[in-house]
């Protein structure tokens, strides 16, 4: 059995951390060449390009960035471990890791995980958002407890997981104040997810049984920067209504009208049923959000 060297990974996860070798060497206070040459030997039994070099500095490599995430949870739970033995904490919290799809409103994310945060103290939560395809890979590897998503998992992604139904809230129409409602007579400009998520997929059905004069002058992949420029008059949205209080709150974005269809979440899981209580204690904040 293969052991992992930490030592090699903790200098790697300090390098990346720190954005240089120069800066890892100060904080560990060791030579810049002893740091190189851990690296250089680190990748050289692993078969993997840790770092690219950009100019003058490193970047991570694709597999880097997967090692960084994977380090960042070694090594939290390594200091939580030394933390429990000097405090001498026998109750400790829950370490939950959340994919999240870039269509998901992230206001909604960032309130659930808050209320799971605040649960326990000592209570942890690793989030990390893309594509389906992607989150699915990393679901697969046991990187992540469970993904939350808008479609049930495609079909043609071979990969054996289950979808459970976490609820349904209704859609609606936002801009900003200032943007003319819904018309039409009048070609209406819409910035919309990309395709194949959830929301993309039910407003281009309901525009079309409306016959809905729309452009699409934007696809957004990420949910913050849809809003951020909705919110500049660029255009509207179509976003679940369980959101509502927050986009006006934080973004100034109205809702003109709900429309007849509903959006449905989903938390993907390997196991057909949730055994881990973390996770269904998560799952649970999610459903109440949703009916909220």
């Amino acid at each position: 059995m293969e052991w992992l060297n930490y030592h090699h990974l903790f200098y790697f996860y300090t390098v990346a951390k720190e954005g240089s070798v120069s800066r890892a060497a100060e904080k560990l206070r060791v030579s810049q060449p002893s740091i190189s040459a851990q690296i250089k030997t680190f990748e050289e039994t692993s078969g993997q390009q840790l770092f690219v070099k950009k100019g003058r500095g490193l970047i991570m490599s694709d597999f880097g960035k997967l090692l960084f995430a994977d380090a960042e949870k070694i090594f939290y739970l390594g200091s939580e471990v030394i933390r429990k033995m000097k405090e001498g904490v026998t109750q400790g919290g829950s370490f939950l890791s959340i994919g999240v799809i870039d269509s998901i409103p992230k206001v909604l994310v960032s309130n659930v995980v808050s209320n799971f945060l605040k649960l326990s103290p000592d209570n942890r939560a690793y989030c990390r958002e893309g594509s389906l395809e992607y989150l699915l890979s990393l679901l697969v590897e046991g990187k992540l407890d469970l993904i939350l998503a808008d479609t049930r998992s495609p079909t043609y992604v071979k990969i054996k997981v289950h979808s459970h139904l976490l609820g349904k809230t209704k859609l609606a129409i936002y801009g900003h104040p200032n943007q003319a409602p819904l018309q039409k007579n009048k070609i209406m400009p819409f910035i919309l997810p990309i395709n194949n998520s959830g929301v993309r997929n039910i407003f281009e059905k309901w525009a079309e049984e409306q016959n809905l004069n729309h452009t699409v002058v934007a696809e957004v992949e990420d949910s913050a920067l849809l809003k951020l420029l909705v919110s500049k008059g660029h255009g509207l949205m179509c976003e679940t209504a369980a959101v509502e209080f927050d986009l006006w709150q934080r973004y100034k974005i109205k809702k003109f009208e709900t429309i007849n269809k509903e959006l449905i979440y989903y938390a993907i899981t390997m196991d057909r049923k949730i055994r881990s209580d973390y996770v269904n204690i998560f799952v649970d904040l999610v459903k109440k959000s949703l009916t909220k």
